[in-house]
């Protein structure tokens, strides 16, 4: 069986998932995709990743909510999450920690960040970032090396009466570039509207608790009860029965 470590990826933008999972699996991790809370969700029946980065804002159930769902099931309680979003600051980190995530990544993460993430879940090592920090080293090199190889002979535009035609394949790369922007412009939108939708909530919430507390005042307390005659006609009754029998009593010692 292999002990190779499983990670699995929740977020509804297809890149911000493809940028993540390379991230990952550049530390040797498995990575599994998914695109929604309730597909997570139902991938976790059957699955069990050794950890879960979950975007905060896709349609239908959001972040919180299946964060919530995942620690409520016994089955699933003890799988860190790690929140992968646009948002942050203070406030946000207490409450995806309160809910029992473990920590708040930025979808700008950088690969230094992610790896401290990683070493405080022990999904890595000290020893496999230094072995990655010299691939990479080396990668890059060769990378040089061969670019120096392949660059040709400098040509002088005027000179040859040629007109610069551009990179190759730049068209490809701006179409792409504009996704990814236009992608991270739903993403930052999406941030905005929830956050509008917190704070209506929550003012009109003290609205109403505030509206609840003038109806009080304003409502006058209800009338005290009448008192009732029933005692007192009860009373009168037994004084002229006590006097009528006190009176033939009277009249018996007479005769």
């Amino acid at each position: 069986m292999s002990n190779q470590k499983r990670a699995l990826v929740v977020d509804d933008s297809r890149s911000a998932r493809l940028v993540l999972r390379r991230m990952l699996e550049k530390y040797g991790l498995l990575v599994d995709t998914i695109e929604s809370a309730g597909q997570a969700l139902d991938f976790l029946i059957h699955n069990r990743p050794d950890v879960i980065f979950m975007d905060h804002m896709m349609p239908g159930m959001d972040g919180f909510e299946a964060v919530k769902a995942i620690k409520n099931n016994p089955e699933t309680a003890t799988i860190p999450v790690m929140m992968y979003t646009s948002r942050g600051g203070d406030l946000y980190l207490g409450q995806a920690r309160a809910l029992g995530a473990v920590g708040v990544l930025p979808k700008t993460v950088a690969p230094a960040e992610l790896f401290k993430s990683l070493l405080k879940i022990g999904l890595v090592t000290e020893r496999r970032s230094e072995e990655l920090e010299l691939d990479e080293e080396d990668a890059s090199e060769r990378a040089e090396d061969l670019h120096k190889l392949a660059q040709p002979a400098p040509i002088h535009v005027a000179e040859a009466g040629l007109a610069p035609t551009g990179t190759p394949n730049s068209a490809e790369l701006d179409q792409r570039l504009r996704r990814l922007l236009e992608e991270q412009s739903v993403e930052l939108r999406k941030d905005v509207l929830l956050s509008l939708e917190t704070v209506a909530r929550q003012t009109s919430n003290r609205l109403n608790k505030e509206l609840d507390e003038k109806l009080e005042q304003l409502t006058p307390p209800p009338p005290a009860p009448s008192p009732s005659i029933l005692p007192v006609i009860l009373l009168t009754g037994l004084l002229f029965v006590s006097l009528a029998w006190n009176v033939s009593l009277h009249n018996k010692d007479d005769s």
